[in-house]
């Protein structure tokens, strides 16, 4: 597909170091949910602040609630449908507590909720390809080790 293998390997790391680190990133995500639902629900006068306090609560309102289900996924791996049902109640008891929150019907949470999380993923997205740009920009200039990059060829005597 025109990709070099140094992309893909770079790819693979970073998908394994989002996969280690899911619940920093899912703290990482909060703020940019927050930005999100300040969009959309600018009619309710919600402060930042106080949009920060509702995305963590429906977060580990969210989390909370799939746990069991994440401990049942970690004895049947084979049933993948399991995840789907956990996604499915997330995104059900999130826009549950939306619809609570901001006082709008749930389907109203639902679609707003869902404007929310691209939101979210598109800022989120733009945020660490700047840090990551950022860092490499820097690791170059004062010769930081940079995982970000491939390594150099060792030259051949």
């Amino acid at each position: 597909m025109g990709v070099s293998k140094e992309a893909l390997e770079n790819g693979k790391r970073m998908q394994e170091i989002m996969g280690q680190y899911m619940s920093f990133v899912m703290l990482l995500m909060v703020p940019f949910y927050s930005l999100g639902s300040f969009l959309f629900f600018k009619d309710k006068k919600y402060n930042y602040a106080e949009l920060l306090i509702i995305n963590s609560y429906s977060f580990s309102s969210s989390i909370m609630i799939g746990i069991p289900l994440t401990i049942v996924y970690g004895y049947f791996p084979e049933y993948a449908f399991i995840n789907l049902v956990n996604l499915i109640l997330g995104v059900i008891i999130i826009s549950r507590i939306y619809g609570q929150a901001f006082k709008v019907g749930f389907i109203e949470g639902f679609a707003k909720y869902l404007l929310t999380f691209i939101v979210a993923i598109i800022t989120f997205s733009i945020f660490l390809i700047v840090v990551l740009v950022g860092y490499s920009i820097i690791a170059v200039v004062f010769e930081l080790p940079n995982p970000f990059l491939p390594p150099k060829p060792v030259p051949v005597k």
